[in-house]
Formats: structure tokens, C-alpha cells, sequence
């Protein structure tokens, strides 16, 4: 299997790996294909040497659409996310009707 990039030397943070592990991962028609120690044959590579790598991030608290209506909101807010790392953003629904114009004492 060719890789499409191969991010080699990354320091890797996986849920209930006993601590980061420098690894590499692989990416294949735009998807996660491998993450491990060996350094498989890729088109391109990236040294992330120094680095965090966070493989399949769940974001489970989002609120799109608060400020702004959601089709307006979910573009941007998902492209930030994807940009950090994330794979998969759970979405609570409220209105921006109940954090804005709120009184305080």
C-alpha cells in the first residue's frame, strides 16, 4: 500500500495509550490509513518532529448556530475544527436567545 502522506516522527495522544507515543500515521484518499511506528512508502511526507498528533479527535460539546444561524455558523465552525484535528463534533441545539441579552447582577 502506497500512502498518499506519511506524517513521520509526530508525538502521538490516543485515548488509553499509557502516555504520548512517537509514531507516525498515514493518510490515503483523504482518510486516516495508519498510525504505528513503521515507516510505510508514501507519495509525500511531512516531518512533525516535535510536534502533537491527535488522531481522530472527538469534539463532544459544540453549539453551532448560536450567534449566527446555523447555515452560516457550520462552515466556518466545522473548518476550524477539522483544521485542529477533528474527526467527529457532537451538536447541542440551543438559540443564541438564551446567552445573549441576558441581565446580570
Amino acid at each position: 500500500m502506497i500512502l498518499d502522506l506519511m506524517i513521520q516522527n509526530a508525538n502521538i495522544v490516543r485515548p488509553y495509550a499509557n502516555g504520548i507515543q512517537p509514531g507516525n500515521i498515514g493518510i490515503r484518499e483523504g482518510k486516516i490509513a495508519y498510525v504505528g511506528t513503521e515507516a510505510l512508502e508514501a507519495k509525500s511526507y511531512f516531518d512533525a518532529a516535535e510536534r502533537l498528533a491527535f488522531p481522530r479527535v472527538i469534539d463532544a460539546h459544540t453549539h453551532i448556530g448560536i450567534y449566527q444561524s446555523f447555515e452560516k455558523d457550520a462552515p466556518t465552525e466545522t473548518a476550524s475544527a477539522v483544521s485542529g484535528g477533528v474527526t467527529c463534533m457532537l451538536h447541542y441545539v440551543r438559540t443564541g436567545s438564551l446567552y445573549l441579552n441576558q441581565g446580570g447582577s
